[in-house]
């Protein structure tokens, strides 16, 4: 009971402190580009893939020509803590000799959301998704001081391909939990909440199969489509991933807002800070001396 109550009146004390203690209002509104515009992955992600140390590179791959490519998100839950649930469905060219594939989502977190990599890593037993993160991720700071992050996030097994009415197909399911930070305080009363845009990510795919055919390189993979990237978030051997086409009609920028404090709750919350310290700490001063007399031998 104890620890746990020490534990909330940390949290809440934080919680105000850091929603009092700075000076510029900010209404936050990350610039969303339509990565559709872009040919290839950014120089920035590229740089990021080339630093990954990896050794014995896997060829054993199998070329896939995705005809169609539909993807869609949404995030689920309230508050400071949300569920992103990713869906991707692949139409696979006929003339495929693949039996499985692999996918990797390169996610690009604005400064105001986080991944917990440690909550991540013990989901992965129950079905979550592997993440890989290019530097540590601080889950304490606020949003004006926290930079964005890129992580690399791999569905915990790969699909099979499978046939339906002549049409070949991979799906893929991906649930990945984010966690919004706090942001600063605004002066101007009308704004009670930060705005943030989650773009959508880079997808890539990674094929196997029993057949070489359809394996060669084509002009179309040496303009920009062909990366090399870590073949799971654990492995030290790269794969060859190739990167899917997205429909710019599909929306799958994600927003969410935030709810930031006023700065003229300063004092108030300044002094309700300062009295929940004190009473929790003669409160629990008061239940150790009951305690520990009740525990004294007569």
């Amino acid at each position: 009971m104890f620890p746990s109550y020490c534990v909330v009146c940390s949290r809440f004390t934080v919680f105000l402190w850091a929603t009092v203690l700075t000076q510029t209002p900010l209404y936050l509104c990350d610039t969303v580009r339509d990565r559709n515009d872009l040919k290839g992955l950014r120089n920035e992600v590229k740089e990021l893939l080339l630093s990954i140390e990896s050794e014995h590179p896997n060829e054993k791959s199998c070329s896939v020509i995705p005809k169609r490519v539909q993807f869609s998100r949404f995030s689920e839950k309230h508050g400071f803590h949300r569920d992103i649930h990713s869906s991707l469905s692949i139409l696979l060219d006929p003339a495929h000799h693949c039996t499985s594939c692999d996918l990797l989502l390169i996610e690009s977190l604005p400064s105001g959301l986080f991944v917990d990599l440690y909550q991540a890593a013990s989901a992965v037993e129950f079905g979550g998704p592997q993440i890989l993160a290019f530097e540590e991720i601080d889950l304490e700071k606020p949003a004006y001081l926290s930079g964005g992050h890129t992580i690399l996030v791999y569905p915990s097994s790969p699909s099979q391909i499978v046939a339906l009415n002549s049409e070949f197909r991979v799906n893929f399911t991906i649930e990945m939990p984010v966690h919004l930070r706090y942001h600063r305080p605004s002066s101007d009363t009308a704004i009670h909440s930060a705005h943030i845009s989650m773009l959508a990510p880079y997808l890539l795919i990674h094929c196997t199969g029993t057949s070489a055919i359809g394996t060669h390189v084509t002009d179309e993979d040496l303009s920009g489509l062909l990366y090399r990237a870590p073949c799971n978030a654990t492995s030290k051997t790269s794969c060859l991933w190739r990167l899917l086409p997205q429909n710019p009609k599909e929306n799958s920028v994600l927003h969410f807002d935030v709810p930031i404090g006023q700065q003229h709750h300063t004092l108030v919350v300044t002094t309700v800070t300062i009295l929940a310290t004190v009473a929790g700490t003669v409160a629990l001063l008061v239940t150790m001396l009951k305690t520990s007399a009740k525990a004294k031998p007569d």
